[in-house]
C-alpha cells in the first residue's frame, strides 16, 4: 500500500492513494465534549475510474475504531482496496493534523517598526476585522460597495480620500439580509453615478449562520482569491442571541481562520446615556480590531443624504478622523462627495472639541467667551483645549485664533 499524499486546504485535509486511485476529503473537524471527534467525510476514485467516482459521503466519528471497521466493510463491497489501513492512516493523521493547530514562531522587536497597513485606509486594516455599525437605512450597503470598488480597481486617484493598494482586490458579498437583486441594483447606482465602467463583485446568498457555513465560505475564498470579504450583516450571521458572548466569540473565530480583510456590517443599539453601540453583546466590539459608527442627516422625501463616519475603535493604530460624505440620488444613478461634517449642524455636536474650535476660528479670531456662547461649549473645556494644543491655536491678547500653516512650521515656546 502506498503512503497517501496529504495536502491542508482551507478548512479541509485532501489524503490521496496514488497506486490505489483513491481520494478521502475530511473537513468540518468537531471535538465535541465527550472526547471524540467527528468530521464530514468523502471518498471517491481518481479519474479516469469509469462513472462519477463516488464511492461514501457522512458524517464520521474519527476517534471509534468500530467506525473504521464498519466503514472499511462497506467501502471494500464497492471497491477493492486495503480499506482498514488506508481508513487507519487518515484517521491518525487526520486527529494529528487537527490538534498540532498554528507552528509556534519567533516574533522580533526592530528599530523602525512597520504600523498595521490597510487594504483601504482609512475605513478598513488589512487581515483584521472591520466593523460599521448603524441605524437602518444609513447607508451602509452603499458605503461598502463604493469600498470593494475602490479596492478592486484600484482606484488610486479616487475623490474620497481612500488609500488603496497597488494590485487590485477581489471582493465577496456574503449576504444575510436581502436578495442578488438588491446589490445589482446599488452597485448599478453606484457606477453610473460616479461614470465608473462595469465592475463585477462576486456574491454569496446566505441562509445558515456563518459558523456553519465557514468550510463551504473558506473554499470559496480560496478558489476564487478573495482578499476582502463583505458581511451584510453581522446579527443574521451570528444567529437568534446576540447578547451572551458565545455567538460574537464563536463569529470571529470563525473568521480569524479566513485571513482575509473583512469589513463587516453591523446595527445598533443604544447604550448608557444614549450612546450607540453595536446591537448585541459587547464582544462584538472588544473583539472587533476597528470599529466606525455611520450616522445620517436627511430631510424626509429628499433624495439627497449627509453621512458622517466617526472612528469609535482601533487596536491597530490612532483613531482616524471623522469622515463626511454626501449622497445624492438620482434616478440611475448615486453621486457621492466628500464633505466636511464641521459644517453640518447634525454632525458638528459629535466632533473632538479641538475639531469644533478650528471650524469656528476659521472665520476670525474670538474670545473663549465668544467661542462658549457660539458653540455652546464651557469656557474651562475651551481654555484648556486651546493650551493643550498650542501647536494649531495662538493667542494675540484675549482672542484665539488659528496658526497659519508657517507660524505650525516654526516652533515656539510657551511659559
Amino acid at each position: 500500500m502506498s503512503r497517501p499524499k496529504i495536502e491542508k486546504r482551507l478548512g479541509m485535509y485532501v489524503f490521496t492513494w496514488v497506486e490505489e486511485q483513491v481520494v478521502i476529503n475530511v473537513a468540518r473537524i468537531r471535538e465535541h465534549r465527550d472526547g471524540h471527534t467527528t468530521c464530514q467525510l468523502t471518498v471517491r476514485l481518481l479519474p479516469p475510474y469509469e462513472g462519477s467516482g463516488h464511492l461514501y459521503q457522512a458524517q464520521f466519528n474519527l476517534s471509534a475504531a468500530r467506525a473504521r471497521l464498519d466503514l472499511a466493510k462497506m467501502l471494500n463491497a464497492r471497491y477493492n482496496a486495503p480499506w482498514p489501513e488506508m481508513l487507519e492512516q487518515f484517521c491518525v493523521y487526520s486527529l494529528e493534523l487537527f490538534r498540532e493547530g498554528e507552528p509556534i514562531i519567533e516574533i522580533r522587536s526592530v528599530k523602525h517598526p512597520i504600523p498595521p497597513p490597510f487594504l483601504v485606509k482609512p475605513l478598513l486594516y488589512e487581515n483584521q476585522p472591520n466593523v460599521i455599525f448603524g441605524d437602518p437605512g444609513t447607508g451602509k450597503g452603499y458605503l461598502a460597495l463604493l469600498v470593494a470598488c475602490c479596492a478592486q480597481i484600484p482606484w488610486k486617484d479616487n475623490p474620497f480620500g481612500f488609500e488603496v493598494k497597488n494590485e487590485p482586490q477581489k471582493a465577496l458579498v456574503l449576504d444575510w439580509e436581502t436578495e442578488e437583486a438588491d446589490h445589482i441594483y446599488r452597485l448599478s447606482l453606484l457606477t453610473n453615478g460616479l461614470g465608473l465602467e462595469e465592475q463585477v463583485i462576486l456574491y454569496r446568498h446566505c441562509a445558515r449562520s456563518f459558523m456553519e457555513e465557514i468550510e463551504e465560505i473558506h473554499q470559496k475564498i480560496a478558489d476564487a482569491g478573495i482578499t476582502l470579504l463583505i458581511v451584510d450583516s453581522l446579527g443574521p450571521a451570528c444567529g437568534d442571541d446576540l447578547n451572551p458572548s458565545a455567538p460574537p466569540i464563536a463569529f470571529f473565530n470563525a473568521l480569524r481562520r479566513l485571513r482575509v480583510t473583512s469589513f463587516i456590517i453591523a446595527h445598533t443599539s443604544k447604550g448608557e446615556g444614549g450612546k450607540k453601540t453595536i446591537y448585541g453583546s459587547t464582544f462584538f466590539t472588544a473583539l472587533a480590531r476597528s470599529v466606525w459608527e455611520i450616522r445620517t442627516a436627511q430631510e424626509p422625501g429628499s433624495s439627497e443624504m449627509q453621512i458622517a463616519l466617526f472612528h469609535r475603535k482601533s487596536n491597530p493604530g490612532k483613531i482616524q478622523k471623522p469622515l463626511g460624505f454626501h449622497f445624492s440620488f438620482f434616478e440611475d444613478g448615486l453621486i457621492i462627495n466628500r464633505t466636511d461634517i464641521a459644517e453640518i449642524p447634525e454632525f458638528a455636536e459629535q466632533l473632538p472639541v479641538r475639531m469644533r474650535l478650528e471650524q469656528s476660528l476659521r472665520g476670525g479670531s474670538l474670545t473663549i467667551k465668544e467661542l462658549g456662547d457660539e458653540l455652546g461649549i464651557k469656557q474651562d473645556t475651551i481654555r484648556k483645549t486651546l493650551n493643550r494644543f498650542r501647536q494649531r491655536f495662538t493667542r494675540v491678547g484675549d482672542k484665539w485664533g488659528l496658526l497659519t500653516r508657517h507660524e505650525k512650521e516654526v516652533p515656539e515656546v510657551y511659559k
